[in-house]
């Protein structure tokens, strides 16, 4: 098993030639390859999204929760000022 430091290198390195692959694709209007450009992103989003992504969106998801659960208290206080 690779370690997790390799996997998201070997990651962001086939995001960076998919990148590639789509200005030259865009560039040269070659559709074949327009194709493949879709394919591979369509992999790396749903294979590769973890390894590379996956501490930041645990982080947002924890501070979205706990925003979340402030202004529900907030809005909680709120109405019962109102009553």
């Amino acid at each position: 098993m690779m370690s997790k430091d390799i996997q998201k290198f070997l990651w962001f390195l086939l995001l960076f030639s998919d990148i590639c692959l789509f200005i030259f694709a865009i560039y040269t209007s070659n559709f074949p390859s327009i194709f493949v450009v879709i394919i591979v992103a369509t992999i790396i989003h749903f294979k590769g999204n973890e390894v590379m992504f996956g501490e930041f969106d645990r982080k947002r998801k924890a501070k979205y929760e706990e925003r979340k659960k402030e202004i529900f208290k907030i809005r909680k206080q709120r109405a019962q000022e109102r009553k």
